[in-house]
């Protein structure tokens, strides 16, 4: 995946604008697809803005290159079919003045249409969302930009709502009153979840909260204020004050001077221009498996008390392309052990056919046959059971000098062995 290197005066991959007319919208969908959705009315802008506004039919087209640019990785082709369908069926009801001036509601899906090939990504937006886009270069407008890569940061559903919604009234450092009831059915709550206020609060309001004010990423400080009627909580506001940074938030989400996340497990600091150029000519996917399978080498180097250089094993590691090596070889021991799992299987089920044709089932040279046309581990196992099923006094003997060889040849084992291949074998 190719990323050209973005000046400071371009932060157009950090910078989404997004408009305070989609904000309140239930998000009863996950944390991916909601950054899938934040990603696509951003996509749905930008191709807005670049093309003749008369021409422009509401449907875009984006390289899976480009959402993988945004996600940190290559996202798998049937998720992300999944999660485009959830967006289309996932029901958007929101109120709206009619054009006679009454008030009415109108449902959608957070996306209208999708398509999804190997490389290019193919959407289309609802009208009120495609409206709602359109309009953001109204001077009227309310909208505001928000950093992507804070958004992207966060692993919880819950601190990324918090967060996008405080973002949207930065501006007048406080968001607009909900009731409880109301905030359960922006979050996308259940009926059925979090029923106690105590759980409710804990985890969907102060522990998001507790997470966006440590982020050092995060741009600003939220709190809770509640709307109390005795000691019943009946509703919630939150106050948004801005982070004052050592650097600009500008400069922190400025991806000239951000690591990519392919490189988050080097223990070494890779320069970024070094990354794009590795960016250039290998996936993401490429990039973690050299730096997992260089940090491997390095560990084995180390537990032989040899010395490590990591700047140098990287760029061998890269030079020399160990990361396709590695994904190869994890492939080959992931085939084996798929393979070795159907032989042990295939072999359980042929012991109980090898016993049932058996016509003299106590004769020693048959019993010596199933035994020997059974694997190694199918054998360990038989002989476990019948260490167990010895007499006490003659145990730990046969525990001592028992073998797979040699198992057949010791009588109290054989007669063990021999009941439990053969079932009828034991006397009545």
């Amino acid at each position: 995946m190719a990323i050209s290197k973005k000046t400071s005066n371009n932060n157009s991959l950090s910078l989404l604008k997004t408009s305070q007319a989609v904000v309140h919208i239930s998000h009863g969908i996950t944390l991916r697809q909601y950054k899938y959705w934040i990603l696509l009315l951003h996509f749905y802008r930008e191709t807005y803005k670049q093309s003749l506004h008369s021409e422009h039919d509401g449907a875009i087209q984006i390289p899976i290159s480009k959402i993988s640019e945004y996600m940190g990785y290559e996202p798998v082709k049937a998720e992300l079919r999944g999660d485009f369908e959830v967006l289309r069926k996932e029901p958007i009801v929101i109120n709206i003045l009619s054009k006679d001036g009454h008030k009415a509601q109108r449902g959608m899906g957070f996306i209208s249409e999708w398509e999804v090939s190997s490389k290019t990504v193919y959407v289309r937006l609802p009208t009120f969302l495609e409206d709602v886009m359109k309009g953001l270069d109204d001077a009227k407008a309310i909208f505001h930009l928000m950093h992507w890569e804070i958004f992207s940061s966060f692993n919880g559903k819950y601190e990324a709502i918090i967060y996008k919604l405080c973002k949207d009234y930065v501006g007048v450092q406080r968001t607009p009153y909900m009731s409880i009831s109301d905030f359960r059915q922006y979050i996308g709550l259940q009926e059925t979840e979090y029923l106690q206020f105590a759980e409710l609060n804990r985890w969907t309001i102060s522990k998001p909260i507790s997470v966006i004010n440590g982020s050092e990423l995060s741009d600003i400080t939220v709190t809770a204020e509640f709307d109390r009627k005795g000691r019943k909580v009946e509703g919630v506001y939150f106050k948004v004050v801005p982070k004052q940074h050592a650097m600009s938030v500008g400069a922190l989400t400025d991806l000239s001077d951000m690591p990519h996340p392919a490189f988050s497990e080097a223990r070494i600091t890779i320069p970024v221009s070094e990354q794009y150029v590795y960016l250039e000519s290998l996936s993401p996917e490429l990039i973690q498996a050299t730096i997992e399978r260089a940090n491997n080498f390095a560990d084995e180097k180390l537990a032989k008390n040899e010395p490590v250089n990591l700047g140098a094993i990287y760029k061998s590691a890269f030079a020399n392309k160990w990361g396709v090596q590695y994904l190869e070889q994890k492939a080959l021991l992931a085939k084996n052990a798929q393979e070795k799992k159907k032989r042990t299987v295939a072999a359980k089920q042929k012991a109980p056919s090898l016993i049932e044709h058996a016509q003299d089932k106590s004769s020693e040279s048959k019993l010596r046959s199933i035994w020997n046309e059974l694997p190694d581990d199918i054998k360990a196992e038989y002989l476990k059971r019948a260490l167990n099923n010895v007499p006490r006094g003659a145990k730990s003997l046969e525990t001592k000098n028992a073998t797979l060889a040699n198992a057949m040849e010791r009588p109290l084992l054989r007669i063990e062995i021999e009941k439990l291949l053969v079932p009828d074998s034991m006397p009545s």
